[in-house]
């Protein structure tokens, strides 16, 4: 503000109160981090409100995005009643789940189940899902809430570790050549069935067993040579003639190191 003089005689200030602006920013950007959260890690969330009876309060079953794209439906797919849920829900987890969840106000602890559901589109997904409570202080349960992830893909890859194991086990089980593992202690810790049936038992009666004691004082000696090379980071391929109580035998061994999950 400038007088007749040029001079600066005061000043004109304007002040906008953002408060509410600045938090709604950030309400938005932490829901959109949570949003984006959920996404990646393809876990949902959902609540709802329960009545002084335990009931739910209609219209107040609550899904976020991520529950939705999990269930395969649009997120304008209307979710206020437990039998809209429910319908989602594979038949035959239905009766499980309903069980497991039944009268949340009876329950204490937080629980953990998993259940199938199936997408409009036929595709059947695996949830694990947990279940939370809220009480107040007389003890009266308010708020069911919890999660749900979507593990189908872990649950068909631990299917193909299980039938690759059960693969590699026949193979290693059909085999005439004898396998085992031993410990750093020389005590076996599993063998195939070819080397069990070499000293007359099964494979789980030879655990623990000491090599020593399985294959007698003479040829030990021998072996326990390349033992401990091969403790020492050394692979070993050879041909030895190995004088065992029956007479003396020609055998070619591989023998390599095996690493803990320290590596």
């Amino acid at each position: 503000d400038l007088g007749g003089s040029g001079r600066v005689r005061g000043f004109v200030v304007l002040v906008i109160d953002i408060t509410e602006t600045k938090m709604e920013t950030a309400l938005r950007q932490s829901e959109r981090m949570l949003e984006q959260a959920e996404a990646i890690s393809q876990l949902g969330s959902w609540q709802v409100i329960l009545d002084e009876k335990g009931a739910e309060v209609p219209g107040t079953r609550l899904w976020s995005t991520e529950t939705y794209r999990i269930f395969g439906v649009d997120t304008n797919t209307p979710v206020n009643r437990g039998e809209d849920f429910y319908r989602h829900v594979h038949p035959d987890d239905r009766a499980s789940l309903a069980v497991r969840a039944a009268n949340p106000s009876e329950h204490t602890e937080p629980f953990e189940q998993e259940y199938r559901v199936v997408r409009p589109d036929g595709t059947i997904r695996i949830i694990h899902a947990r279940f939370q409570f809220e009480r107040q202080a007389d003890g009266k349960t308010t708020r069911a809430f919890g999660t749900c992830q979507d593990i189908t893909e872990r649950r068909r890859a631990e299917l193909e570790i299980r039938r690759s194991r059960e693969q590699l086990q026949f193979v290693v089980d059909s085999t005439p050549a004898f396998i085992a593992r031993y410990d750093r202690s020389q005590r076996l810790v599993w063998a195939n069935k070819s080397y069990a049936a070499r000293f007359g038992k099964m494979t789980e009666e030879l655990v623990g067993s000491r090599l020593v004691d399985l294959i007698g004082e003479a040829p030990w000696r021998l072996i326990d040579q390349i033992c401990g090379r091969v403790l020492a980071w050394e692979t070993i391929v050879t041909e030895r003639e190995i004088p065992y109580p029956g007479g003396p035998r020609v055998v070619h061994m591989s023998t390599s190191p095996t690493l803990d999950a320290a590596g």
